[in-house]
């Protein structure tokens, strides 16, 4: 368990840095002192999950894609994309990197926004797209010649999708981490900030709230679904 020790204080480290950059230093301290003292993340952080990996990782291209703005430094947007197959590879729901930040280039366009500017975010989103579906083509080709027949059995029990309804209602009603529900009110507070955030136009928090629950709608299997 110590990876995951290091990947949780990395987690911390980075949204602390993040939440410093958009709100100040006093919500960025708050930020790490709750997300650091919620049961469900603390038990969590804890357990061998690719989502430990993939929470990281991230945050990790938020921040670099708040430098490119900055800077447009292209090389920038290849590590994004780098970190895109990581998360991928680790589990398939790591689309949510690159979904996010897809999310982010729609919604925080320039105000001026000229022509190369538009071919500029056509570019990088086929960058992320590709990067995607070169990690899952990786993914499939490793499934196939480890144990092809295994793998498409898998592919095929897993193929039931959850009703989107079904979804929400599940993670509200049932904040089960792997087979044993634990109750968290802090997860109803993330809810009603979430309401909040969309009242105040916050797309630094909606967009990624939005992508996580759509990918996880989208991808999310009757046969394997766990709500958290």
């Amino acid at each position: 368990r110590i990876p995951m020790l290091f990947l949780a204080a990395l987690t911390m480290t980075l949204l602390g840095i993040l939440a410093k950059r958009w709100y100040g230093k006093e919500i960025s301290l708050l930020t790490v002192l709750v997300y650091a003292t919620i049961p469900l993340i603390a038990i969590s952080n804890r357990l061998v999950m690719p989502e430990n990996l993939i929470t990281p990782l991230t945050l990790a291209a938020i921040m670099l894609y708040e430098q490119y703005k900055e800077t447009k430094k292209e090389y920038l947007m290849w590590i994004i994309a780098f970190f895109s197959m990581i998360a991928v590879l680790s589990k398939v729901t790591g689309l949510i990197l690159p979904a996010t930040i897809i999310a982010y280039m729609l919604t925080q366009k320039p105000k001026e926004e000229n022509e190369e500017t538009a071919k500029g975010i056509t570019k990088h989103i086929i960058l992320l797209i590709a990067a995607s579906m070169l990690a899952l083509g990786l993914y499939a080709a490793y499934g196939y010649f480890y144990n092809g027949e295994l793998f498409m059995k898998l592919l095929q029990e897993q193929g039931s999708r959850v009703f989107i309804t079904a979804l929400f209602a599940k993670i509200i009603m049932e904040p089960k981490l792997l087979e044993t529900i634990f109750n968290d009110g802090w997860f109803l507070v993330g809810v009603f900030a979430f309401f909040y955030c969309i009242v105040k136009k916050e797309m630094k928090i909606i967009a990624p709230t939005i992508t996580t629950l759509a990918v996880l709608a989208f991808l999310t299997s009757a046969a394997t679904f766990k709500s958290w």
